[in-house]
């Protein structure tokens, strides 16, 4: 998986054989092995992701419907056209990206695991919702 990936990357940058493929065949197919290679690995007990890695995964869904929201209101207030320097334009992808992890782990909690929770007690409790304590803000408990 990873192997494809840096080829489909490699490819993709210096030869025009691939310059017509979307990212989609050039990175994705790497990158959809690579991550059931690691996710194969965590439920054999193979290998265990550290923490902030656990919880940007159980908040993944909330960042993939924030994301394109979030950027594109800072896009809209703040064009990065404006941010001339790299030091600026380094500091204006870090507050976007500040701000995305802050409002999907806070989705993530607020919103989606209490409703996760209803759904499964309307339902009569048949998966179990998954655990809040588990993603918090600045690093504990």
């Amino acid at each position: 998986g990873l192997l494809g990936f840096v080829a489909g990357a490699a490819w993709t940058q210096h030869s025009s054989i691939l310059s017509g493929l979307p990212r989609t065949v050039t990175f994705g197919l790497g990158s959809a092995a690579l991550l059931y290679a690691l996710v194969s690995f965590e439920l054999r007990g193979r290998f265990i992701f550290p923490r902030v890695m656990q919880q940007l995964g159980d908040a993944s869904y909330s960042i993939y419907l924030w994301h394109l929201l979030i950027l594109t209101v800072f896009v809209r207030l703040l064009p990065v056209e404006t941010f001339m320097t790299i030091p600026s334009r380094n500091a204006y992808g870090m507050v976007c990206l500040v701000t995305v992890l802050g409002a999907s782990t806070a989705s993530y909690r607020f919103l989606e695991v209490p409703m996760i929770r209803l759904v499964n007690r309307l339902l009569g409790g048949a998966r179990s919702a998954p655990r809040p304590e588990v993603v918090h803000a600045g690093g504990s408990t």
